[in-house]
């Protein structure tokens, strides 16, 4: 699975200091001592509406916030980089997310100006530049090779 492939990813570049975090298991208190003693995190992919809704849940919008303001890095694959944007609204574009979880505040962790859409291929293009006709943000499509840095 890809989680795995991933991890395998980071062991190769010496990352070896590894600590998988469940959302629905911690509250905001225990998310921010975990962060604290983290210079990276990586936030993976999956259903981004249930995500969304497990970071509000557990605080960790907020524990996030602390970590970024001690200069920790954010990494976020797939859903990971949707909710790192202002909203979540390219999580419902296609191929769409299942919003299984009725989430109605599309508001997300606002780390960065644009949305992203990722899993870009070239058939999506005319499709993604409609959307983001109806959107108060500019559009960052990705491939699942390609990647945005932010300082």
């Amino acid at each position: 699975m890809w989680l795995e492939e991933y991890r395998n990813q980071l062991r190769q570049q010496k990352i070896t200091n590894i600590e998988d975090v469940d959302l629905k298991n911690k509250t905001k208190e225990e998310l921010e001592k975990i962060l604290l003693q983290k210079d990276i995190i990586f936030v993976n992919g999956g259903n981004t509406f249930y995500l969304m809704y497990w970071v509000r849940r557990s605080g960790f919008d907020k524990a996030v916030c602390k970590f970024l303001q001690k200069g920790g890095v954010y990494v976020g694959v797939s859903a990971g980089s949707i909710i790192a944007c202002p909203t979540i609204e390219t999580a419902g574009w296609k191929p769409a997310d299942i919003n299984n979880v009725s989430l109605t505040d599309l508001t997300a962790l606002g780390l960065v100006p644009f949305l992203i859409h990722p899993h870009f291929e070239e058939a999506q293009k005319e499709e993604i530049a409609n959307e983001a006709k109806y959107t108060n943000y500019p559009v960052v499509s990705l491939t699942n090779e390609q990647a945005v840095l932010v300082n």
